[in-house]
């Protein structure tokens, strides 16, 4: 996915045009921007996944250390 997601969907979304909402909603211009939003999503959420077991583990270690 090219750019912030922020950007990408502020040139899907139409301000104050009702026949703009409706044109995107019936073409495949809303099943792309969807997936392209999923996709970024699960993005961000494996990232935040890898950094919170790095923590994880870190902590972990830290603790053990501690213990002996």
């Amino acid at each position: 996915m090219k750019g912030d997601i922020i950007q990408v969907l502020n040139e899907f979304i139409p301000e104050d045009n009702p026949k703009k909402w409706a044109k995107l909603s019936s073409t495949i211009n809303s099943r792309r921007l969807e997936l392209m939003l999923l996709k970024g999503i699960l993005i961000e959420l494996r990232q935040l996944n890898k950094r919170l077991d790095s923590n994880s583990s870190r902590h972990k270690a830290t603790t053990y250390e501690r213990m002996e």
